[in-house]
């Protein structure tokens, strides 16, 4: 990231906090996903390609919403429209870590 905003002189760290907390909600909302949907298709022989056909539906809004919450801040816009974003994404990480964390014993069995 650093040598990419060298190189294409896009001021990232205009807004260093709000930069940080996107990156953090947007790993949080992708880990959550993924651990929540790998978990639930271990038990499947063929996990590998369902996998990616569970977890790609509920890793586009997590993706968009970091996506558009990155861009409005670089265009300098950290107004309501960038909170509602950002609000997108603490909520999708808040509700797939809660699932993950309620259905963990129930999904993973030994």
């Amino acid at each position: 990231i650093p040598l990419f905003v060298v190189l294409s002189d896009v001021p990232l760290l205009v807004h260093p906090g709000k930069m940080v907390l996107v990156a953090l909600l947007g790993n949080l909302g992708l880990a959550s996903v993924g651990t929540l949907t790998s978990a639930l298709v271990a038990g499947i022989r063929r996990h590998g390609s369902l996998a990616a056909l569970v977890a790609l539906p509920l890793v586009i809004p997590v993706v968009l919403a970091a996506a558009e919450a990155s861009r409005l801040l670089v265009e300098g816009g950290s107004g309501t429209a960038w909170w509602r974003w950002v609000q997108l994404l603490g909520g999708f990480a808040l509700i797939f870590t809660v699932a993950g964390t309620v259905l963990f014993e129930f999904v993973v069995e030994e």
